[in-house]
């Protein structure tokens, strides 16, 4: 393993946990929080670095939620919202060009700042997320969730990102 990338999981290591609240840390052992809320900090968990080294990292091994495989996808979103997403990174690798998808989906943001995130659950299908931005303004996101089929759990099924309704599904063109 190559000492920059051992430098980079240092870094994510020691500075993830600061940008997730405390609280809001101890629920992925909790039996009683959603499992929506559960999925939602773990993307955040995982991709989340993105803040941290930006969207122009040399690791290839730190790659956006935008640029995961679908296998992956379909892990965390409904299948229909999944194939959009994965076919949005395809559209974009093919042509060189910006498709539908060009901010990071996790931060509703082209170059992505945040910090004091904080995830709480409205109701058991919709968690909210809020950060302050670099220029001190508070957002929030709330993602929706659906119940998966079979083994898959709970499931994203959209991110509402303003009260405009501009909403994931929206921009990729998903009913």
């Amino acid at each position: 393993m190559s000492y920059i990338f051992r430098f980079f999981l240092m870094l994510i290591a020691l500075t993830l946990p600061a940008l997730i609240n405390a609280s809001e840390r101890s629920s992925a052992h909790d039996t009683n929080v959603p499992a929506l809320k559960k999925m939602v900090e773990a993307s955040y968990k995982e991709y989340a670095w993105i803040v941290v080294f930006g969207v122009d990292s040399t690791s290839k091994s730190l790659i956006s939620l935008n640029q995961e495989s679908l296998v992956k996808l379909r892990r965390i979103f409904t299948d229909e919202l999944a194939l959009a997403i994965f076919n949005d990174a395809q559209c974009a690798r093919k042509t060189k060009e910006v498709c539908a998808l060009d901010f990071d989906i996790l931060f509703d943001s082209q170059d992505p700042d945040a910090r004091d995130l904080t995830i709480r659950s409205k109701t058991k299908q919709l968690v909210e997320v809020c950060f302050i931005e670099q220029t001190t303004k508070r957002r929030c996101l709330e993602f929706v969730g659906v119940s998966g089929n079979g083994k898959k759990g709970e499931q994203i099924y959209d991110i509402k990102y303003d009260q405009t309704g501009r909403t994931l599904r929206k921009i990729l063109k998903l009913k």
